[in-house]
């Protein structure tokens, strides 16, 4: 029951987040939020457009009487100027969040560089210890 209601909830920050035009749009498909229950990723092509996503977010989220967990959240940079400095985005606290070279969503590291890209060499490393742990397990 939980997760649907606060499916409820959240649907309405995807609403704010369309409706302020801003962000990624691909053959004016809207991809300037993306979501999995708790965990939300803005994109957008300008930083100056992800500062004003990223207050149009929290200021419905403030709304709905959640926060955005700074201490949790970064930035990533993913396209051909990947290596140029950027602004800070700042939150309503006036907090930084951190530019970062990776970043980990739903267990999957995507890395900055010139194209879209991700790291697996966490995931494999976790298979190869399970798989060592049982192997372990199956002989002892």
């Amino acid at each position: 029951m939980f997760p649907y209601l606060f499916a409820v909830f959240i649907d309405s920050v995807v609403d704010k987040i369309k409706a302020s035009g801003l962000g990624c749009y691909i053959k004016f498909v809207c991809y300037s939020i993306l979501l999995y229950a708790d965990d939300i990723i803005l994109l957008s092509p300008p930083v100056s457009s992800l500062q004003k996503l990223l207050s149009v977010c929290e200021l419905e989220l403030s709304w709905l009487d959640m926060a955005i967990n700074t201490k949790k959240s970064s930035c990533i940079r993913v396209g051909p100027r990947y290596k140029s400095e950027c602004s800070n985005i700042v939150n309503n606290s006036n907090t930084n969040l951190e530019w970062c070279d990776t970043v980990r969503y739903l267990g999957v590291y995507i890395t900055s560089s010139s194209v879209f890209s991700c790291c697996f060499r966490h995931s494999k490393q976790a298979v190869y210890r399970c798989l060592m742990l049982y192997l372990v397990r199956l002989v002892g």
